[in-house]
């Protein structure tokens, strides 16, 4: 999932440092759009290849150790209420 800015916007502009109101109709009708992805990012691929870990923070609040051992839980994520935890 990533937002993106909306076309011809200055980012980061005013919207990121003041404390406005969201707009009505949320992301969509202030200019955003939400694209889903099944690809990795580039980013997220070359730092696990390094650390040699899986990172599935964002879907289930866990990362795994190159031995499939379970190195962090985010509370509140679906690992975190299934009761994981690291060794």
């Amino acid at each position: 999932m990533r937002l993106r800015p909306p076309i011809g916007s200055s980012f980061p502009g005013p919207h990121l440092c003041h404390h406005a109101a969201r707009p009505a109709g949320g992301i969509e009708n202030g200019g955003w759009t939400l694209a889903y992805t099944n690809e990795v990012p580039a980013l997220l691929k070359a730092r696990e290849g390094q650390r040699k870990y899986t990172d599935m923070n964002y879907s289930l609040g866990i990362s795994l150790g190159s031995d499939g051992a379970i190195s962090d839980v985010i509370p509140g994520f679906t690992g975190g209420f299934g009761g994981l935890g690291p060794p």
